[in-house]
């Protein structure tokens, strides 16, 4: 069933708090349940829409086999959904949901690094040239 699947990844990416329910009835409005209260998507902050849109994006990969999954501006969400995300992320690769995952960011407090799986690659862009961030392991 689509919101299972959906309830099941977005559970991944807020610990078991967030569900969603679709609304057909009023336009396939997208609700979000959470500590006992039914809130509208379009009401939430900012990283719980992202974290419930990269919950859809990964039904959609897996419903059309498209198998790919981008997400941009990860740098919204705080470092634990950060984590989360690639948990997930490694997730549906794991399970062959998707094959693909690209997620953007802008540079922050975080420097960024290569965390030494099988198959992830970290890049930067600086003044239009794009370089590989490589682990200390693998230099």
């Amino acid at each position: 069933e689509l919101t299972g699947k959906v309830n099941l990844w977005l559970a991944d990416l807020t610990s078991g708090e967030y569900r969603i329910a679709f609304r057909w009835e009023k336009g396939m409005q997208i609700d979000v349940e959470a500590s006992g209260r039914t809130t509208p998507l379009d009401m939430l902050s900012e990283s719980e829409k992202k974290r419930v849109g990269i919950a859809l994006q990964a039904i959609l990969a897996s419903l059309s086999g498209l198998r790919f999954l981008l997400v941009d501006e990860a740098d919204e969400l705080d470092p634990d959904n950060r984590f989360a995300l690639i948990q997930l992320c490694r997730l549906l690769l794991d399970r062959g949901v998707i094959e693909q995952a690209i997620i953007l960011s802008t540079l922050g407090d975080i420097e960024p690094r290569d965390p030494g799986l099988p198959g992830v690659g970290v890049y930067m862009v600086r003044g239009g040239t794009v370089e590989r961030i490589v682990g200390q392991d693998a230099a």
